[in-house]
């Protein structure tokens, strides 16, 4: 008796599984097909004729006020640029000293140390030496000014003046009050308030310029060569050299004159000297 042989049963696999995928249903296949067919966005049009008066007088009104908003900018702002110009300006003027201390061996940081030394020294030495002076002159003028006032009218055209309106005697007067008041000197500056904000504004201007000219003056290198990334890299060495000439200028130009200027001084210290005069030092600084 034959056997009869039973077909073998294929065991279902995680494949077969798998529902079968639908092209329209599935979001892969869909993008797939959508890829392979370009896109129906329409006619395009024509370009825009940038020869149109209205097209010019669109941009050129957006340039005007784009330049009026950045002037603007720059006006609100145009202390804080003074200033930082000022620390440029001081900067490169120093670099030279800062350069000499370098090549004696010693770091940029020791080098701007001792020049800003240097600098804040004669700075303490000058005001040491001019401000007795000049409080001594401000008084006397305050003190006399009365007197001086009076005087005017030995002048027979003044005198004439001053006999139809007054104005002489109107001058002494305003003086005179404010001398015994002792509010003069504050007077000159706006009141007592006006005393202190011009203090405290000049005494921030010079910290600020101090403080600028210090980071300016210790990182000047980097600094010019971040500046000199924004150049486009075909000009990059031209306007290396020539920003570096630059620097160079303005420092021989700050040198020469310190030197005319301690020339200058000199000779005029020893013509005090000889002639005797008052605050000889005074005038020579």
């Amino acid at each position: 008796m034959a056997l009869i042989k039973r077909p073998k049963l294929k065991t279902p696999t995680l494949k077969s599984l798998r529902p079968a995928l639908d092209p329209i249903l599935n979001p892969v296949l869909r993008r797939g097909r959508k890829s392979s067919q370009p896109d129906d966005f329409g006619t395009q049009g024509q370009p825009i004729d940038r020869s149109h008066p209205f097209y010019f007088g669109f941009i050129a009104t957006a340039g005007v006020l784009t330049c009026l908003t950045f002037f603007k900018a720059l006006g609100s702002a145009s202390q804080v640029f003074v200033l930082i110009i000022i620390s440029l300006f001081f900067a490169a003027g120093l670099n030279p000293a800062v350069l000499f201390f370098q090549r004696r061996g010693l770091t940029r940081g020791l080098s701007v140390a001792s020049v800003v030394s240097v600098v804040l020294l004669f700075v303490a030495l000058f005001l040491w030496i001019a401000i007795p002076p000049i409080i001594d002159q401000v008084n006397s003028l305050i003190s006399n000014a009365p007197q001086l006032i009076g005087n005017l009218k030995n002048n027979s055209v003044i005198a004439s003046l001053n006999e139809h309106y007054a104005f002489i005697d109107t001058l002494q007067k305003k003086v005179d009050e404010n001398i015994q008041n002792g509010q003069i000197a504050i007077g000159a500056f706006g009141g007592v308030i006006g005393v202190g904000k011009a203090f405290i504004s000049g005494t921030f201007a010079f910290l600020t310029i101090l403080v600028l000219t210090l980071y300016f003056l210790s990182s000047l290198p980097k600094v010019t060569q971040i500046a000199y990334r924004f150049a486009p890299a075909s000009r990059r060495e031209r306007i290396s050299k020539i920003s570096d000439a630059i620097i160079g200028r303005i420092g021989a130009f700050v040198g020469g004159q310190v030197s005319v200027s301690a020339i200058a001084g000199i000779v005029m210290l020893i013509v005090a000297l000889v002639l005797k005069l008052d605050y000889s030092f005074a005038l020579g600084l």
